[in-house]
């Protein structure tokens, strides 16, 4: 693999660069008492809902909230009074709503006490920095690390699960089941006394919501751009005019293709988005010409290399603090040194492309296999579903796509040369010429591994079957798959190692005592004695 994407490029691996991540604590105290705001709002929603009253309009502007407070890494403080004010004034409403209600049908009315040291009716921006500051100390100070590692778990499943209801919602679609889900498990944390297990309990019944709200997007992405085929994706550079979409979100990259057609522009894709060339309705566009990626995490060295414009598409900020006057954004509060785009009109975003140097020669570079071949998956599925129900393979192991090839290659040589020949590797990452491994050549793993699991679910109990997985990739989803994983039933479930800012260590560390979930080891040996000593 090239420099251009080469994962062991030491400039790739400087994901932690003050540059890319340094936070302001201000922002964090402030966004702290806009969740403490949320929590309210979504325990009146509960008990209105509860009560058979339709607060479908609130859910939906409770998610949007959700997404925008907590999914971005950052907001401008001036953005903060209108937020603050806006989510006071819908929980003062919910609350007297919600006392009427209990009034006309004989309902004993409960309202939610305010916390410790918030004074709502104090909005200057002071004060709500000291208050968000003493809502943050009280959770540290007054829980237990279990408790803590569990309210964690969860604000990292509400946040992942609104990563997606948003995403959905972008296609004028609502999947309402998910977001009451969403609704009861941020309700469930207002509450500091529950116990242990029944912060579990919820944290295991929002797996069942979790995996509807994962299908019910990969589906509608389904419907909307066609089936995903294998191909070639182009690193290369193509002289002329550019726009770097990077991000998640599909909606917003053909948003710019439309507005793009015909005028003299290339669009590249960055980060998530390359799986958009596989799709069969966004290929289509000829002027698609390509991805743009050298690193993995350090998004700087990506936008600040690149000569043209850069949509961030909605939900997927990452804090930049040196890169001005290029970068936009759809999303309604744009950090700083960005631009807001407003009724989707791409005008500003052009006019900068336009400006801009742009590529001034083609460059070649190499290509990426995104995507994949339905029958050809289809076909091997079937034969690996035979051999384990003829026991000829006694242990099937699925390994995710590496963030990083060093050292864990060298990890993944030594676990291959010790494992036993009926033992079945599927990899995505890691290539051995072997007659128990298949390697899947595909950049976009996520679609294809969750086909995967889903088609061994259908066929076993996993409870029955010896299946290990070993989740490599480090994003902002990692621990929402882990939980994902573990709900299903899948006995051994190994996590890699993760950049600090990608994945709080902490949070590794309550998934490990909470939920059995084990860290790659720098010993392969290890590893294997857990693996088939059947330990959870």
């Amino acid at each position: 693999m090239s420099n251009f994407f080469n994962f062991n490029n030491p400039v790739c691996m400087a994901g932690n660069s003050p540059s890319t991540f340094s936070y302001d604590p201000s922002i964090l105290s402030l966004k702290e008492l806009l969740l403490y705001e949320l929590k309210q709002i979504a325990y009146y929603v509960d008990r209105l809902e509860g009560l058979d009253i339709d607060k479908s309009n609130i859910r939906g502007k409770l998610i949007d909230y959700i997404s925008l407070i907590i999914v971005n890494l950052d907001f401008k403080r001036n953005s903060f009074n209108s937020i603050i004010e806006s989510l006071k004034k819908i929980k003062e409403e919910l609350e007297e709503e919600y006392q009427n209600v209990c009034e006309n049908r004989g309902v004993i009315f409960q309202p939610l006490k305010p916390g410790k040291g918030v004074d709502s009716s104090k909005a200057d921006l002071i004060t709500a920095i000291n208050q968000g500051e003493r809502q943050s100390l009280l959770k540290n100070t007054s829980l237990s690390k279990e408790k803590k590692n569990l309210y964690e778990i969860m604000m990292n499943l509400i946040t992942n699960a609104c990563f997606y209801l948003v995403e959905i919602k972008t296609f004028d679609q609502r999947f309402e089941k998910g977001e009451k889900a969403v609704v009861r498990l941020l309700n469930a944390t207002n509450f500091m006394a529950v116990p242990d297990k029944k912060l579990l309990d919820k944290i295991e019944e929002f797996g069942n919501e979790n995996q509807d709200i994962i299908s019910y997007y990969e589906n509608m992405l389904f419907e909307k751009y066609g089936p995903i085929t294998q191909v070639d994706v182009s690193l290369d550079m193509v002289e002329g005019k550019a726009i770097l979409v990077s991000g998640h979100s599909f909606k917003d990259l053909e948003l710019v293709l439309e507005a793009t057609k015909e005028r003299g522009i290339n669009v590249y894709t960055h980060g998530e988005l390359i799986l958009a060339h596989a799709f069969d309705k966004l290929k289509k566009y000829p002027h698609l010409v390509g991805h743009y990626q050298k690193s993995m995490h350090n998004f700087v060295l990506d936008y600040s290399s690149f000569p043209g414009a850069i949509l961030m598409t909605r939900n997927s900020q990452p804090h930049i603090d040196l890169i001005r006057g290029r970068l936009f954004t759809l999303d309604k509060n744009p950090a700083y040194g960005m631009t807001g785009l407003s009724d989707e009109n791409m005008e500003p975003l052009i006019k900068s492309a336009l400006e801009a140097r742009g590529f001034t020669r083609d460059e070649k570079i190499e290509t990426l296999k995104v995507g994949f071949d339905q029958d050809a998956v289809n076909n091997k599925l079937a034969e690996i579903t035979n051999k384990l129900k003829t026991k000829e393979i006694n242990h099937l192991i699925l390994i995710d796509l590496l963030n990083y090839l060093e050292p864990m290659d060298k990890y993944m040589e030594k676990l291959f040369s010790i494992l036993p020949k009926d033992d079945y590797i599927i990899s995505f990452s890691y290539k051995e010429t072997r007659n128990n491994l298949w390697h899947i050549n595909s950049f976009s793993a996520l679609f294809l591994f969750n086909k995967i699991i889903k088609h061994l679910k259908s066929e076993f109990n996993f409870a029955d079957i010896n299946l290990t997985v070993f989740l490599t990739r480090c994003d902002i989803h990692s621990v929402y798959h882990v939980l994902n994983l573990k709900h299903l039933g899948i006995k051994h479930i190994f996590l890699g190692e993760c950049c600090p800012t990608t994945v709080n260590p902490t949070l590794v560390c309550g998934l490990q005592d909470l939920f059995n979930i084990h860290k790659i080891s720098n010993t392969p040996e290890d590893d294997l004695k857990i693996i088939l000593n059947g330990k959870s």
